[in-house]
């Protein structure tokens, strides 16, 4: 099991009753949070796959803290909508081919992400363009 850190967040609360003549009560409360039960996918907006080292290939970026991704399902399509890019690897990258190895042109290509959050247990996608430059 994991040591979990926690996040202490005081808050108070101040009633105002008319009953009570405007009589003003406080409350001091804690609410416990865990930074750590949060899932933050990022999706880079452009690639340069030119063998130079830098952005050579494409992928999800996962800040999991704790959560994991369930029937992830990462398609990319060029602007026909033909499927160029399929995966269900979360470590599995795009170098800018299509699926039988042909070199992609240069252009946007649209993607769609689909995948399960481990901690809400709710399907989540995530759809936008990304840009590859030759």
């Amino acid at each position: 099991m994991k040591n979990k850190e926690t996040k202490t967040i005081r808050f108070f609360i101040i009633i105002v009753t008319l009953l009570s003549l405007f009589k003003v009560e406080a409350a001091n409360s804690i609410i416990n949070t865990n930074p750590h039960d949060s899932l933050i996918v990022t999706v880079p907006n452009v690639f340069t796959p030119n063998s130079d080292g830098v952005n050579d290939t494409w992928s999800i970026i996962l800040h999991d803290y704790g959560t994991i991704l369930l029937d992830l399902q990462t398609t990319v399509y060029d602007r026909w909508g033909v499927a160029v890019f399929q995966t269900t690897d979360i470590r599995e990258v795009w170098l800018g081919h299509t699926l039988t190895g042909r070199i992609c042109n240069a252009g946007s290509y649209f993607y769609v992400i689909n995948y399960t959050n481990s901690v809400t247990n709710k399907p989540e996608s995530l759809k936008g363009f990304v840009e590859l430059v030759r």
